[in-house]
This record gives C-alpha cells, structure tokens and sequence, in this order.
C-alpha cells in the first residue's frame, strides 16, 4: 500500500511539471488534460465517467499530423472497445485488464504532446517600437 501511494505521487509530481510548462505555453486545455489523469491515477476508485479526461487526451496533438490521426484512433479504441474483457483469461490480462490506467499514466508523465514540445512564451513587456516610442515619456500639453 505505501508503495502505490509512493509511485502515485511521483506520478502527480511528474504530471503538476508537465502541467505547468503546458499551462505557460498557453495550452490550458493540455495541463487540465494532464492533471485530470493524474487524478485518475492517484484516485483509489476510479469509474468510466471519471475517464473522460482520457477521451480528452485524444484530442490533444502529438507529434505531427500523422502521429495526432493515430493518437485519436489509439485513444478512442481504447476507451470505446472491450478491451479489458476481450483479455480476460489470455496471459496479457495483467495489461489489456489495466489498460485505461496505464494510458493515464502515459497521459500524466510521458505522452509528448505538442503543448509541452513547443518553446515556451516570453512573458516579457517589450517597449514601444516606431514614431510613438519617442513620445512615450513626454506628457501631453494642456
């Protein structure tokens, strides 16, 4: 039990720095994305209507076009088909059974999503370029 709790928190550590470097490329979406299957992960229950966080992740793009089009048709398989009860019985159970969990571990920690490859954004105020940058210190007559 404490180990679970130990990996589940590593786990949300690792979500909350690529939650906070999506969130300053001004990708909110992707750092709720990544938080709510942090959530998933870290949660002792977890039911189908909380997952939705992993539909979501579908919409997110990875890579380029052609990586975005397979992440979707990865993402939606694995939430809409029956999977974990297609492998019930067969030697890969331990992961077809665990397989939404796992995709929320890739989703928190591991998944490169475009929001989290891109430079972050220069947060810097710039100054007054052109004709107005010269009067920008003077005072208006009355």
């Amino acid at each position: 039990m404490v180990l679970a709790v130990v990996i589940g928190l590593a786990i949300v550590m690792v979500a909350m720095v690529r939650a906070s470097r999506a969130y300053r490329n001004r990708e909110p979406f992707a750092a709720a994305v990544i938080i709510g299957a942090a959530g998933l992960v870290f949660s002792p229950v977890s039911w189908t209507h909380h997952q939705v966080w992993l539909l979501l992740a579908g919409l997110l793009a990875v890579g380029g076009r052609h990586g975005t089009i397979v992440w979707f048709g990865l993402v939606t398989a694995l939430m809409v088909l029956p999977i974990m009860s297609l492998g019930a019985g067969l030697p890969t159970e331990v992961l077809t059974g665990n397989a939404r969990l796992l995709l929320a571990v890739a989703v928190a920690c591991v998944v490169p999503f475009a929001a989290l490859t891109s430079r972050p954004v220069d947060h810097a105020v710039s100054a007054p370029v052109g004709p107005a940058a010269g009067r920008a210190g003077q005072r208006s007559a009355p």
